[in-house]
């Protein structure tokens, strides 16, 4: 298989992250591919990161309760769920538009966050927030099937950096958020977003735009929608798929309710909140990229059971840890755990996956992923508003921990991940 431009595709990451010595057009490309678009991925983290952080304000000033708080993250995320598999087939039928489609995400993101600065009532603040989830659905397909084909050899290690982009924008983006409301009302900041936003969306277009990654001619139509069936008929990826399910209903869960539990509960202000949300997204940081090449060298399985298992305890720690110093280290454990998961499953989807379906891939996994993290926060809400807040801690953990059960029971997760036969070069 070719590239676009004939040339052989470097299957190195540490090309990609200036390791490579040998100075060639190669690694210097490859080195513009990886950082744009970890980049971009930290930009887009930023938006998304920050909602949460408003989320209290904005459920101040509009006086909703915590079910409606649920909804609208339940609309957002189904919403982002259902358009994940359309962004996938996107993505693998015109994997040479992986630019554009990164260009259009990143402009729309912009453009409906300031609708939900602007929006009167809470139905334009749905549909604000709804279009805003689709606009970064389209992100994951493309960036990562395209990091997946490019890096073939180590595409734990390439999914992972994609990741730490991510968590960087997730500790940067409660700071930011936190910070701008000591100035700005929710709503200003919401606006004002948009400029950054069409700003990386052109920036991106301008760096990546010469960089190829279709390697072939496309599958015809018939036989990807036949691969897609046998693909989805896989016992392994069904499996998986569930596994995410019970990930992303722990980390749904957490992500909507923490901000509000500390600024309601525990009334820390909307600076602090940000400050010690950021704080643990910040450790996903480091955690992320050293599990992932943790999994390419030992098998995915070593390092997804521990992890899953120590987010389930940290949150059932979580609802009976007091207020104080106990409480700010739990936030941060959990973020060592909780952010490098989803690169770890979309590694073991793309060990199962080949090379034709890398992006419907990653859209699978955004799929269930968003889905559920999406169910979640209105059964949560709903838990917060008959039982407590807290309750939703014990809710979430659950959930991590029958994660756990069920990858101790899947042995084959703890085989070595293999590159695809006929997808080297």
């Amino acid at each position: 298989m070719r590239e676009s431009n004939g040339k052989q595709p470097n299957e190195s990451v540490e090309g990609a992250v200036g390791l490579d010595q040998a100075g060639e057009e190669r690694p210097s490309r490859n080195r513009l591919m990886i950082t744009t678009v970890v980049a971009g991925h930290a930009m887009k983290h930023i938006f998304a990161a920050g909602f949460f952080i408003l989320l209290p304000e904005l459920k101040r000033e509009m006086r909703l309760s915590n079910a409606s708080i649920g909804s609208l993250s339940t609309s957002r995320m189904v919403a982002g769920g259902i358009l994940n598999l359309i962004a996938g087939v996107l993505a693998d039928r015109l994997p040479h538009r992986w630019v554009h489609i990164l260009t259009v995400s990143m402009c729309c993101l912009g453009i409906f966050y300031f609708l939900i600065g602007w929006a009167p009532n809470f139905g334009v603040l749905v549909f604000a927030a709804v279009f805003s989830s689709i606009a970064i659905t389209l992100w994951h397909p493309s960036a990562i099937g395209a990091l997946a084909r490019r890096f073939r050899k180590q595409r734990g290690l390439a999914i992972s950096l994609h990741g730490s982009g991510g968590s960087i924008g997730e500790a940067l983006g409660p700071l930011a958020a936190g910070a701008l409301l000591l100035v700005f009302t929710w709503r200003e900041i919401f606006q004002l977003s948009a400029i950054p936003a069409l700003l990386a969306g052109g920036t991106i277009w301008i760096l990546l735009r010469q960089i190829p990654v279709t390697i072939g001619d496309p599958t015809p139509l018939q036989a990807y929608f036949k691969a897609v069936r046998a693909f989805l008929g896989n016992r392994r990826l069904q499996m998986l798929l569930v596994m995410v399910a019970c990930f992303s209903t722990a980390t749904g869960s957490l992500m909507t309710f923490l901000p509000i539990y500390l600024r309601e509960d525990m009334n820390f202000s909307p600076f602090e909140v940000g400050f010690f949300v950021a704080m643990s997204q910040g450790v996903g940081i480091i955690s992320q990229p050293l599990m992932g090449h943790l999994s390419d060298r030992h098998g995915r399985r070593s390092v997804l059971l521990p992890t899953t298992f120590a987010l389930g305890v940290l949150l059932l720690i979580l609802y009976v840890v007091p207020f104080g110093v106990y409480l700010i280290i739990t936030i941060v454990a959990l973020g060592a755990f909780a952010f490098p998961l989803l690169a770890l499953f979309l590694a073991s989807a793309s060990d199962i996956a080949g090379e034709d379906l890398q992006a419907t891939t990653v859209s699978l996994v955004f799929a269930s992923t968003t889905v559920f993290a999406g169910v979640s926060p209105g059964v949560s809400g709903l838990l917060a508003d008959a039982f407590g807040i807290k309750t939703v801690f014990l809710f979430a953990g659950a959930a991590a921990l029958v994660t756990t059960v069920l990858i101790f029971l899947q042995g084959w997760l703890g085989d070595r991940p293999q590159v695809e036969r006929g997808t080297s070069s």
